[in-house]
């Protein structure tokens, strides 16, 4: 009895324990697999062979995922050492995985089709960046023949949703003496560019899109001097470069004539406009005033001065809800100021130490150290975390704002780094902005569309008018000339019309009730700060409440008028006592000047240098010696997708 007793109670503990891990399992299914692939580096080099070795490297912003899914589609050429695994964040090297089917962590599989080959890394995260890398050897996609040498390969196949950004970087093996034998084309999306580069010993192909869309692909094909690679044994008996080059002619003349066509296209649809110029200066008009009105028909009314926060926001979130469309880098020195004040980092003047090259005639910068006693940075909003990381890039605990700005101007690959940090800093606080505006607004995005079309509408009708009359054929003279003197009137007052319209749609915007009482007493607590010399500070708020305020002075533009009185009611006593330091106080010119000049100049840093466009239009091969992206190509192999699961 004892026995069967003991033989129960051990099938109950079984069936708890399947239980148990069915229940997890179904947990773990119930986590939906969500991230965003932000961008595909791609390091390949041609070898004398004719072989090409391809490194890649994704960028993911993971909420939760088990692992990485790549697909190479190598098509008839042939595919060989492989190897998969990430790159360290903080070492920035490759740590490999261990190649089985035993899906663990950190280990990666393959299955190959016979035309493509799949990659399957193991690798669980959650809320985290992870940068998975894949290389590889492919054979077949250089062929060599009696006058070129032919790189034709898919480098990123058809994505399906919204895309990344893409940069490669293809080595030829060896310099080129002959620029004139040099050339490459593209394929795929309107915003790419490529060029054939060559820098003292080294050839190569640099390939830059700044976004693909859904459907679009990158496809890069080459000619370069057969004696680069002597040792291919892809070779066909005939002569190439020139047939290829005449193609490629076709397609730039193709590009060009679809590009006047469409231009024919547009030009009869702006005369089409011109008939309804008229009639939309009407309905614009008319429905800015109605749907002002429906949508706040009692304005709220706020005093002159506000002497308290309107709500509780951050300087960013604020900025992009009421003073602009998104942050500037005037916001993020306050955010900086502001994770000071919160006791994320501490802020200390310093002297500069490379005078003369960086510092603008200035001796001092500010040293930024994070705090060893901070609270959590699950209490910060993510463009607060993003403006961390934009300053200890590396997980660095402590950098001063001249060795940024100087890191930044010496780096372009960290300047790229940190414009990511800065643009999802700007992003998220625009769409919190909008958020606390209470969501878009369509009724005044469609005011301005209105205002502008009519403005549009009214200049063609205007001109198609004066034309028309300068057609006429009056007998009268005088007639004609009063008429023309009376159409240009008519015309230049619908002009100034379109203009006032133009005015109101953006500076008395369309606004709801919820944002016009925000918008009036933001307004209200600026107008406050700009004139606090008319006020006691003492009576209006305390010493730490005016801590708080001179973070959202910053953004409002009058840090200035603020530090200026406080300096000058409280004693240094006092303000020493607050989380900034004294320093910031007796010499505010560290906030209104030092800083803010230094931030500005390190965003500026960030800031990709301007593209210069070699012809008119827009997604058109250039004849190999670079430029944008052909409206051909998707003949290729070798293309590369990736995913997750």
């Amino acid at each position: 009895m004892k026995g069967i007793f003991n033989r129960l109670q051990c099938l109950l503990v079984l069936v708890g324990l399947i239980f148990g891990l069915w229940g997890q399992s179904l947990s773990v299914q119930a986590q939906d697999v969500a991230f965003d692939i932000t961008r595909l580096n791609i390091d390949g080099q041609i070898t004398a062979e004719g072989k090409v070795q391809m490194n890649l490297v994704y960028d993911y912003d993971v909420s939760f995922m088990n692992g990485a899914l790549f697909e190479v589609d190598y098509g008839e050429s042939r595919i060989g050492n492989y190897q998969a695994g990430i790159i360290d964040s903080k070492t920035e090297e490759f740590v490999p995985f261990e190649q089985n089917y035993t899906a663990t962590a950190e280990t990666f599989s393959v299955n190959d089709n016979g035309s493509s080959l799949e990659f399957r890394l193991y690798y669980p995260a959650e809320d985290e960046q992870v940068r998975f890398a894949i290389s590889y050897t492919l054979d077949g996609l250089v062929t060599n023949y009696l006058d070129t040498a032919e790189y034709y390969q898919m480098l990123v196949s058809p994505v399906a949703s919204d895309g990344y950004s893409v940069s490669a970087r293809i080595e030829l093996p060896g310099a080129i003496e002959e620029t004139n034998r040099f050339r490459t084309w593209a394929y795929g999306s309107p915003r790419g560019q490529i060029y054939p580069r060559i820098e003292g010993e080294q050839a190569y192909i640099e390939v830059d899109v700044p976004q693909l869309d859904p459907g679009e692909f990158v496809e890069v094909r080459s000619l370069f001097p057969e004696s680069l690679t002597p040792n291919n044994t892809k070779f066909v008996e005939s002569e190439h470069f020139q047939e290829v080059v005449e193609v490629e002619q076709a397609q730039v003349e193709a590009d060009q004539a679809k590009y006047q066509e469409h231009n024919q296209h547009r030009s009869v649809a702006i005369g089409l406009m011109a008939l309804l110029g008229v009639f939309t200066l009407f309905w614009a008009y008319r429905f800015y005033f109605q749907e002002k009105k429906r949508q706040n028909p009692h304005p709220v009314h706020v005093p002159e001065h506000l002497y308290h926060l309107p709500d509780d926001l951050t300087p960013a979130v604020m900025a992009s809800a009421v003073l602009r469309s998104e942050a500037n880098a005037d916001d993020l020195v306050a955010t900086i100021l502001d994770l000071a004040r919160k006791g994320f980092i501490e802020l200390k003047e310093v002297e500069r130490e490379e005078q003369g090259r960086l510092s603008r005639g200035e001796t001092k910068t500010i040293l930024l150290s994070k705090r060893s006693d901070a609270p959590a940075e699950e209490t910060l909003m993510n463009h607060e975390r993003y403006a961390l990381q934009y300053l200890f890039a590396d997980q660095r605990e402590e950098i001063s704002l001249e060795s940024l700005e100087a890191e930044l101007k010496a780096s372009s690959t960290f300047a790229k780094y940190q414009e990511q940090l800065w643009s999802r800093f700007k992003d998220y606080a625009a769409i919190r902005g909008q958020m606390v505006r209470g969501g878009l607004n369509e009724g005044r995005r469609k005011s301005k569309v209105w205002a502008w079309l009519a403005f549009v509408g009214t200049i063609i009708f205007g001109v198609i008018a004066i034309a028309l009359v300068q057609t006429l054929s009056l007998k009268d003279l005088q007639t004609e000339r009063i008429v023309m003197i009376v159409t240009i009137v008519v015309w230049c007052l619908a002009i100034l019309a379109t203009i006032l319209l133009i005015y109101l749609a953006y500076q008395r915007p369309i606004v709801s009730e919820q944002e016009d009482k925000m918008r009036k007493e933001w307004h209200a607590f600026a107008r406050m700060l700009e004139d606090i010399g008319q006020f006691d500070m003492r009576e209006v708020a305390s010493l730490a409440l005016w801590e708080v305020y001179l973070v959202y002075a910053v953004s409002l533009g009058v840090a200035d008028k603020v530090l200026e009185e406080m300096r000058a009611v409280y004693a240094v006593e006092e303000l020493e006592t607050l989380t900034l330091p004294g320093d910031f106080y007796t010499h505010p010119y560290l906030i209104t000047h030092v800083m803010r000049q230094s931030v500005h100049e390190s965003v500026q840093a960030t800031q990709p240098p301007p593209v210069v466009k070699n012809n008119g239009f827009s997604g058109s091969n250039t004849g190999g010696f670079g430029g944008g992206f052909s409206s051909g190509g998707g003949g290729a192999s070798g293309g590369s997708s990736a995913g997750g699961f």
